[in-house]
């Protein structure tokens, strides 16, 4: 089967958001894809307490390159 992506991209938003959600459901429930997902979800979950108890420490985008930038230059 030979599938036009060119095409689907060119659909409505609304109507891509369908194919995809079709195409994600009809995944087996015991796929590594959902196993990393519950992984990530409960990372994310950790992280989420973390910013609301005020012990995860917070930075911007800006402070991100910035720190991102500075490590390349140390090399």
């Amino acid at each position: 089967m030979i599938v036009d992506l060119t095409s689907l991209l060119a659909l409505p938003p609304e109507e891509r958001k369908e194919i995809a959600e079709k195409l994600w459901s009809s995944l087996s429930p015991t796929n590594e894809i959902d196993r990393e997902d519950e992984a990530t979800l409960d990372l994310l979950e950790n992280r989420w307490q973390g910013i609301k108890k005020g012990k995860t420490q917070m930075y911007s985008s800006e402070q991100i390159k910035e720190l991102v930038l500075s490590g390349r230059n140390k090399k």
